[in-house]
């Protein structure tokens, strides 16, 4: 290691330490450009940067970060609390390469009655403000408790504008999953009735529920009425399949999350159970690399003292409670690090402290553990996954005869219809899986059907797009030698080198299964069907055309409704913009009152009655 760049380093600490008041507070440390590699918090700021600068004393993968350190930024906070939840903001925004991330997908359902007169049952990311009743968050099964709700409750899922248009039933009605309130087959009363027992069955009062349909089946066959008495028997038989496989009833917790976590090879899972109303709401399993820690912390291998795994529960906990509400119980595998403070930062959050706790016996400790089966199990099949792929990638770097490791691959793809809205997809995958944060669309115009011309043009934005900081070590494209080419070309065209380009194509019949590689090099492969090369580069390939074609759709949806909205006076970009985040989609805004589009940022009240009076006029 060289004085200058020890220097550097050690001399941009000191100059934090000088500018930074001795007391609680957060560091950033950056590298040359100014991106952030690891965000702390530190009680004192002072000794925790200063432990920084004997670099004999850190771990290998924490020196080879301090000697890329450019800059260090600090943000003093009142207390450490205030400290620990800036930092799990800051680590959520910047995505720090050397922090524990929660790299989570996508928002959990939650199951909604809205407040109508005739009230919808529905599933939402997130409940609007007209939502009356709201259950969840569901981790699983939410698709299948909607479908049994329907069939058991018959409670209406169309949305409002197509509920106000009905002449007569739809087929939900004749499949007997709506009682079809829109043409009047069901009075008021009786559908109120409907909705109250739904609201009952997802607050846990299941078995109050199944007793009155015996009850109801038993009253319609006494009376001969045989023929309703065999629906609600179907009705009895939803709700029992629907208690048996999904919501085992827990008889000592009402609202709590199970948070479980297991080690093996240097991954670490953490499984989250959701149980409300004394049912489970399913689980969901989040990944770690043991290596995010420190690696002079030892793995104790006695259950529940694992430092490794008390780390990652801290992060995970402080990151995982960011916006989602906690319960009011929450039952871990193992204790925390620094749970106090854990317990000071949820209090100060949500005005509320949950309670945090470790069970030693009961029912409470079985439920953890069989949570941390399933977290065994995710685990083995993740390592079962991750080994597939990394053989995959492995071969993929055979072929290609790459000198260096293959960490990034990027596979794009085009859609559009008949030269309308286009658009250009690109997905990120490597040894950990996709990378669905870093995915990316462009927008396309004036190509006219030319898929070559696109696909360059598309490659050429990417690669000179200065916000994606870091280049592909290969790029996969869905199409033939002309696609390829069109690549090759763009890839030239860019200041981009060393990255390798693959294309697949289908064979003549364009059987999945019968596909050609081409390479940049002018090799053309062909695998077996059940080659696991062949089939990691199809799952690529799958993913960018299913992201492009989802993309291209909403695209085009929003162009419609935007076009639609355009016909108001006074309603320009922004206050479309505006409208279309507030309520989601053009029905909620047919259908919102007055007050309502009021409350949306830049409609004014008399803008709010030209919206509802066009929707009024235009039915």
């Amino acid at each position: 290691m060289s004085v200058i760049i020890e220097e550097k380093w050690k001399k941009a600490i000191l100059f934090a330490i000088q500018h930074t008041p001795d007391g609680p507070g957060v560091y950033k440390m950056l590298d040359v450009a100014g991106v952030v590699m690891y965000v702390g918090k530190a009680k004192r700021l002072h000794p925790r940067l200063l432990s920084y600068t004997r670099i004999d004393s850190l771990s290998n993968r924490i020196r080879r970060m301090v000697v890329r350190i450019a800059s260090v930024e600090t943000i003093a906070t009142y207390t450490e609390t205030e400290a620990l939840l800036l930092e799990a903001n800051v680590i959520k925004k910047s995505q720090p390469q050397y922090n524990i991330l929660l790299k989570d997908g996508k928002s959990p359902f939650y199951i909604t009655i809205d407040s109508s007169d005739f009230p919808r049952l529905e599933k939402q990311r997130k409940p609007f403000r007209n939502t009356c009743k709201s259950f969840g968050p569901f981790l699983e099964y939410v698709d299948e408790m909607l479908s049994s709700l329907y069939q058991i409750f018959c409670i209406r899922s169309c949305s409002d504008s197509v509920f106000k248009s009905r002449s007569r039933p739809c087929l939900q009605y004749y499949i007997k999953r709506c009682s079809a309130p829109c043409v009047k087959k069901i009075s008021r009363d009786e559908y109120t009735a409907s909705v109250k027992s739904a609201i009952e069955f997802l607050s846990g009062k299941n078995e109050d529920i199944k007793k009155q349909l015996i009850k109801k089946m038993d009253e319609q066959s006494n009376n001969q009425n045989y023929e309703e008495a065999a629906k609600t028997r179907d009705k009895i038989k939803a709700v029992t399949a629907l208690l048996k496989k999904q919501f085992i009833h827990a008889k000592s917790i009402n609202n709590a999350d199970v948070l479980a976590a297991q080690e093996e090879l240097g991954v670490v899972c953490v499984v989250v159970v959701r149980f409300r109303s004394g049912a489970n709401y399913g689980s969901e399993a989040f990944f770690f690399n043991a290596q995010d820690i420190s690696e002079n912390i030892r793995a104790d291998q006695e259950f529940g003292n694992s430092e490794i795994i008390k780390h990652i529960l801290h992060a995970f906990i402080v990151q995982f409670y960011d916006k989602i509400s906690p319960p009011e119980l929450i039952l871990l595998s193992h204790v925390p690090h620094e749970l106090p403070l854990i317990k000071n930062a949820l209090e100060k959050r949500f005005s509320r402290q949950p309670v945090l706790h470790v069970p030693r016996k009961g029912e409470k400790k079985e439920i953890v553990q069989q949570a941390l089966v399933n977290a065994g199990i995710a685990l083995g099949k993740k390592i079962s996954d991750s080994r597939r792929v990394a053989d995959a990638i492995g071969e993929i770097k055979s072929f290609l005869k790459l000198d260096r490791e293959i960490k990034r691959i990027e596979a794009f793809d085009n859609s559009h219809l008949f030269g309308t809205d286009a658009l250009g997809a690109m997905i990120v995958g490597g040894p950990d899986g996709f990378y669905r944060k870093s995915y990316r669309k462009f927008s396309m115009t004036n190509f006219m059907g030319d898929d070559y011309c696109m696909m360059k043009t598309l490659l050429k934005r990417r690669l000179e797009d200065q916000t994606i900081k870091n280049l592909p070590d290969v790029i996969i494209i869905d199409g033939g030698k002309g696609h390829l080419n069109a690549a090759i070309e763009a890839v030239a065209d860019t200041e981009a080198k060393n990255i390798r380009i693959i294309s697949i194509a289908k064979g003549e019949n364009r059987n999945a299964g019968n596909e050609v590689l081409y390479t940049d090099s002018g090799d053309e492969i062909r695998f077996k069907n059940s080659d696991p090369v062949l089939q990691y580069i199809q799952i690529l390939r799958d993913e960018a055309h299913r992201f492009a074609i989802t993309s291209h759709r909403n695209k085009r949806k929003k162009r419609m409704i935007k076009s639609i909205l355009g016909e108001i006076r006074g309603v320009g970009e922004t206050r479309k913009n505006a409208l279309l985040k507030n309520f989601g989609s053009i029905d909620k805004i047919k259908d919102a009152s007055i007050i309502e589009l009021e409350s949306v940022p830049g409609i004014s009240r008399s803008m709010a009655k030209e919206i509802f009076e066009f929707f009024r006029q235009n039915r």
